[in-house]
């Protein structure tokens, strides 16, 4: 017997076809490997029996959408990622239409998300509300069994769409499963290449809806680590602002109290010893750094600006402090969000980089001047916002890979890990004589 899968493959080298790279690829990935299979089975049409034919063009397939889903699961398994599973679904079956619908997990509060392929956003809300889709993915989550409709609207359960829903002729659902647990729905509207879905297409979504289910499987764990990250976050805050009340409420005291009686001290007793005098000069000079510095510590763990001001009211503080502390020429903000609040995790989390970046410009840069940019910058989707903080120094910087202090390793892991724990993604750009550059950008929603 011959290998017609051997032939296949000789086929589909001989036309030259090359794979894209990236997980952006992976739709124009599968339209190439579809054109393969067709060109295959015409080409040996005529000389092989037709079952040979169709099983050699399934396995093409098969190959197909398992290299578009291991491309796309090797890049990214957030929200993005599900985003190009639903573009290689509509590119593998040939549909108009494709959304890939997440159930909420079990004792979650979020509602089903839906990531949709073809829509605009009025239409991707209008299907989320619609009653008729809901109604049959009710079903496709209940039965666990793929759903072929040649017209969408003569299922018995199927209630309408509401206006603005784009127009649907035949479906297909597939259910994504993992284990006994139903993770979602992979949903087809509108074949252009015929009347209705076909098994092939049924068996093509069924394998990319394995892919499927473990790139929902892993987003649902990132997000419980997120949850818990925040939870740890918040509550490092919480240790923050006990032990700024604690500072506030007792050591600054002593020290402001120190200084007054210090300073009544010098007024009734004139020292007529001008070594004595200065002696005593410096000490009060010693315990009123002693309260400013006591002052500028709880204002920094409590991060009371943040909460009164916002975000950029927050970093205008910091810039003021550090031009009054370290003498730095310039110290600019620049941002485009004007008085809007974000989650507090994220304003909180961004404040800190902030703090912890510009303090080291001033203890260790030498710069004469510092940067801030915040900005939200939007994606293709509204799910593709984020918010970037962007720090720059023109100090000394130094080599990465050199030996450093304990204290500036730590901070410089605290600053990534705090942005990395809660999904965003942070950078740092340095070398010696070159300054420095730091850039945080967190995922929000609009």
């Amino acid at each position: 017997m011959r290998n017609y899968t051997e032939i296949g493959q000789r086929k589909r080298v001989h036309a030259r076809w090359k794979r894209p790279s990236g997980s952006r690829a992976s739709a124009t990935e599968a339209r190439a490997f579809i054109a393969a299979r067709n060109n295959v089975k015409e080409s040996f049409a005529s000389s092989i029996p037709p079952a040979d034919a169709e099983r050699l063009g399934a396995t093409l397939t098969l190959h197909a959408t398992t290299h578009a889903a291991l491309d796309i699961l090797a890049d990214r398994f957030d929200i993005d990622g599900l985003r190009h599973f639903a573009e290689a679904a509509s590119h593998l079956t040939g549909a108009r239409y494709s959304a890939i619908v997440i159930a909420p997990c079990s004792g979650n509060t979020v509602p089903r998300r839906f990531i949709c392929c073809g829509m605009s956003e009025q239409e991707q809300i209008a299907v989320e509300t619609s009653p008729g889709l809901n109604a049959l993915l009710e079903i496709l989550l209940r039965s666990r069994k793929p759903l072929r409709l040649a017209k969408i609207q003569d299922h018995p359960t199927f209630a309408g769409c509401p206006p603005g829903n784009p127009r649907m002729q035949s479906f297909l659902g597939v259910p994504v499963i993992q284990g006994s647990v139903t993770l979602g729905c992979i949903l087809l509207a509108d074949k252009l290449s015929g009347p209705e879905f076909v098994e092939e297409d049924e068996c093509i979504i069924k394998s990319l809806g394995v892919h499927t289910a473990l790139a929902v499987h892993l987003l649902n764990v990132l997000e419980k680590q997120r949850q818990l990250a925040r939870g740890l976050m918040e509550a490092h805050e919480d240790e923050r602002r006990a032990v700024a009340y604690d500072l506030h409420d007792g050591l600054t005291q002593y020290v402001m109290t120190a200084y007054a009686h210090l300073q009544a001290f010098q007024v009734r007793h004139q020292c007529s010893d001008a070594r004595e005098a200065e002696d005593l000069n410096k000490c009060a000079d010693f315990l009123n750094e002693a309260v400013l510095e006591s002052r500028r510590l709880v204002n920094g763990l409590r991060a009371l600006t943040l909460e009164a001001a916002g975000l950029p009211g927050a970093l205008e503080q910091l810039l003021l402090d550090g031009r009054s502390k370290y003498g730095w020429q310039t110290a600019e903000l620049t941002h485009n969000i004007g008085e809007r609040r974000f989650d507090t995790t994220v304003e909180t989390a961004l404040f800190r980089v902030a703090q912890e970046a510009l303090t080291n410009a001033g203890k260790h840069a030498s710069s004469p001047g510092v940067q801030l940019t915040l900005l939200v910058e939007y994606g293709k989707h509204a799910v593709g916002a984020r918010l970037t903080l962007s720090i720059r120094d023109w100090g000394r910087g130094f080599n990465k890979q050199s030996s450093r202090t304990e204290r500036s390793k730590i901070g410089l892991h605290s600053m990534s890990e705090r942005i990395r724990l809660i999904g965003g993604e942070y950078e740092l750009h340095t070398a010696p004589d070159a300054g420095v550059h730091i850039t945080a950008s967190i995922p929000i929603s609009l």
